[in-house]
């Protein structure tokens, strides 16, 4: 997807009040399948202390 569209998807879902797999849906940058295969919300965060 890359760091441009990334940030289309991040800065749409914002000022539209959007998630961001409905940003990136409702841009035609991908299809909800797609986000779901490549976003893993598991991944993106750390927990304390590891």
């Amino acid at each position: 997807m890359g760091y441009e569209n990334g940030g289309k998807i991040g800065k749409l879902a914002d000022k539209e009040g959007l998630r961001l797999k409905e940003g990136g849906v409702e841009l035609e940058l991908l299809r909800e399948e797609e986000f779901e295969e490549f976003v893993k919300g598991e991944e993106m965060v750390r927990r304390k202390g590891k």
